[in-house]
């Protein structure tokens, strides 16, 4: 049950965000003419999509690390075919 829950928060919801978040900041970086503002805000909206999207995959480090200290054998907790 915990695969599937962070099987969906981030193949569902955190990649096709952080996907629109790097693509409007790539348009608003190409499209700011010169412009600092617009420049400044798609590099910040650029940057946060890929430190948040870090973030979403460097916590399956730390709930693996959790959760393999708390007994569960390597690997069960993601991967729904191995057994405990």
């Amino acid at each position: 049950m915990l695969a599937n829950i962070y099987y969906f928060l981030t193949a569902k919801i955190a990649t096709p965000l952080a996907v629109i978040a790097l693509t409007v900041g790539g348009v608003m970086i190409m499209m700011s003419a010169g412009n600092p503002n617009v420049l400044s805000n798609g590099k910040k909206i650029l940057w946060s999509a890929i430190i948040g999207l870090a973030l979403v995959f460097g916590s399956w480090i730390i709930i693996n690390f959790i959760l393999t200290t708390l007994g569960y054998a390597l690997g069960s907790w993601w991967n729904p075919n191995l057994s405990c």
